[in-house]
């Protein structure tokens, strides 16, 4: 096997795809210290690492969004009332604070 075709192999050791010989093949050939396919799969696994940031994610149905929001501001109200300011008040302060 040439090297372009174990640096293949590292990148599918690397997501997890290879098996049966080809996973004990290249297994062995990890046991021979080769610092380019540790180096690739060090690069493969950074990259899948990275992925769950790349993906969109999904918007809440509108419904539960809004019922999301509503218990948010029940509770931000509950909050104000408790430390005895309204919620104007409360927002009030936070900008002056900001500026």
């Amino acid at each position: 096997m040439n090297h372009d075709e174990w640096l293949e192999q590292a990148g599918k050791y690397a997501l997890g795809v290879l098996n049966g010989e080809e996973l004990t093949q290249f297994e062995a050939h990890l046991t021979l210290g080769c610092q380019a396919c540790e180096d690739h799969m060090q690069l493969m696994w950074e990259i899948l690492s990275l992925l769950p940031w790349a993906l969109a994610l999904p918007s809440p149905p509108s419904r539960i969004k809004a019922r999301l929001l509503a218990r948010t501001m029940a509770e931000e109200r509950k909050l104000g009332r408790e430390a005895g300011e309204d919620l104007t008040e409360q927002r009030e302060r936070r900008e002056s604070e900001e500026t």
